[in-house]
């Protein structure tokens, strides 16, 4: 009887062909988790970044008003837009990819409240202690939260 081992037989090809999509499956699972993982982390950064962007604009404007301004929005919380106007200039945070929530808060017992539309701050005579969170509406447990108290020097 001769034997020939030249060819594979049915048993050696199944068993390839399982081996081989078992590793097909970890690699598609490990890519598109690396992907997803991606996006989540791309996301909260665009959410950190406009909230360090709406609060250099505020400090910015805070600090080098000379007179009292008026903060406006639509709604809070959850603003399409917020602004700060005084008699000379006026700033407008929006964007179609983020809301807005600004609270008043009390750096000294830690309590919060929500700021009311059209308050009016005097920067040469008051801080601003302030609260503002930034949320990305398409996903939105994708948010930030920046805690501080907007100071200027005040004159003589």
């Amino acid at each position: 009887m001769v034997k020939n081992s030249n060819g594979l037989t049915l048993i050696e090809l199944l068993l390839a062909l399982a081996i081989s999509s078992v590793f097909i499956v970890i690699i598609w699972v490990f890519f598109f988790q690396g992907i997803q993982f991606s996006n989540i982390v791309s996301d909260k950064n665009s959410v950190q970044q406009e909230a360090n962007y709406v609060l250099r604009s505020i400090t910015r404007f805070h600090q080098t008003s000379k007179s009292v301004y008026t903060i406006t929005f639509d709604q809070n919380p959850n603003a399409s837009y917020f602004s700060f106007t005084n008699n000379i200039e006026s700033i407008t945070m929006e964007s179609p990819r983020f809301s807005y929530s600004i609270y008043q808060y009390n750096p000294l017992d830690g309590s919060e409240q929500l700021l009311q539309n059209n308050v009016q701050i005097n920067p040469n005579k008051v801080d601003l202690p302030i609260k503002i969170v930034v949320k990305d509406i398409q996903s939105p447990t994708t948010l930030y939260e920046i805690k501080t108290v907007i100071s200027k020097i005040k004159g003589g």
